[in-house]
């Protein structure tokens, strides 16, 4: 079994390799693959168009992962059973298995294309009022129906991800971040009356912006924040009814149609908790609106869109219960993303942003750290 799942040097032969491993799976899956191609956003999703065994033609999506999905796949099944309509079906392969392991140790999983009306990216911030209020009902379905599956199926449970280690854990990630911040040195930045106008040095100039303005935040404070909001939220995780969390609500994983949500994609962050941490998290991700060029001359987050997207979520007559510390796991919501970002920016592998969504990505990314430099501090 390879060591080797994450991308090589020779990315084009890495691209190949996963492509050639998606067309055998597919076979595995009962279709005969016509044509593959990477998801633009994600090196771990593969698109096919393929026809079955009665030569009908069908749209897939291929992950990959790294390790099993296996329990992520029978909580969205249980999910599904108690009545939450908004997941994709996974297609069984031809060992009954709705996950396959290939030679080279990843694991796959095939559901159906869904097709959107809509189509967001998590960066673009432009998700409208009426949009944000259709996943506030999507989220609030979520956490009512997975505090039931809870409640009915507690044990199969015990061995899911817990929102409480994602809360216990932060301030000593946050930590070892920080430290990689502070050590991470830009690959001879060019100066600012030399930098080139081409969409890959502009990408990789507002990479190191966005470094930049990391590398100034108040690391200390910002580290002891988040041990005294992680303090506190656990002790508030233990009141509050626990439920099946999302882990990455965000406009990107929502396929939105006309007036409804046809499907919610990408569970790999899914958890077992209190709903507040999923809410705040989402309430981020809907509502913020970044600076322009480099200037908040407007309310960081958008109270229209924050207002339809909670007359989204009571709209199921949710029990208020936890709203009175929304603001404090919003707050640690906005460390998550810091850390994420952080980390994110510090990879090798986006030093030099070379596809046109790594670019898109890196456009975007002073923006947002711009907007997490006010909501953190």
């Amino acid at each position: 079994m390879s060591d080797n799942l994450d991308k090589t040097e020779n990315e084009e032969d890495w691209d190949n390799s996963i492509l050639d491993e998606a067309k055998a799976t597919v076979h595995s899956y009962g279709f005969i693959p016509h044509e593959v191609s990477f998801n633009q956003k994600s090196p771990h999703v593969v698109i096919v168009s393929a026809t079955d065994r009665e030569n009908r033609n069908n749209s897939l999506i291929l992950k990959w992962c790294k390790t099993n999905p296996s329990t992520q796949i029978a909580i969205l099944s249980t999910l599904v059973e108690e009545g939450f309509d908004l997941i994709p079906d996974y297609i069984e392969c031809e060992r009954d298995s709705a996950s396959l392991q290939a030679s080279s140790g990843r694991y796959w999983t095939c559901q159906p294309f869904v097709g959107s009306e809509f189509s967001y990216d998590w960066l673009d911030f432009d998700c409208p009022p009426q949009h944000c209020f259709h996943a506030g009902e999507a989220l609030a379905k979520l956490h009512a129906i997975g505090a039931q599956a809870v409640r009915h199926h507690g044990i199969q449970f015990s061995q899911t991800h817990k929102t409480r280690t994602i809360i216990s854990g932060l301030a000593e990630k946050l930590r070892r971040t920080f430290e990689i911040l502070g050590n991470f040195e830009f690959n001879n930045p060019p100066a600012e009356s030399t930098k080139l106008k081409s969409k890959k040095n502009k990408a990789q100039n507002a990479r190191e912006s966005a470094l930049t303005l990391l590398k100034q935040l108040p690391a200390q404070r910002l580290c002891a924040k988040a041990e005294t909001l992680s303090s506190e939220l656990l002790k508030i995780e233990t009141s509050l009814t626990q439920t099946i969390n999302h882990g990455d609500f965000h406009p990107g994983n929502i396929l939105f149609s006309t007036g409804s949500i046809l499907a919610v994609v990408d569970w790999e962050y899914i958890s077992v908790g209190s709903s507040m941490l999923d809410l705040g998290y989402a309430l981020f991700m809907f509502c913020l609106q970044p600076p322009i060029d480099g200037i908040i001359d407007q309310e960081l987050f958008s109270s229209r869109k924050t207002e339809a997207f909670l007359d989204g979520y009571n709209y199921h007559g949710l029990s208020l219960k936890g709203f009175q510390y929304l603001e404090k796991y919003s707050e640690f919501a906005h460390l998550l993303v810091l850390d994420w970002l952080c980390n994110e920016l510090c990879k090798k592998s986006n030093a030099k942003p070379q596809t046109k969504y790594q670019q898109y990505q890196a456009l975007k990314y002073p923006e947002l750290a711009l907007a997490l430099t006010y909501c953190c501090q």
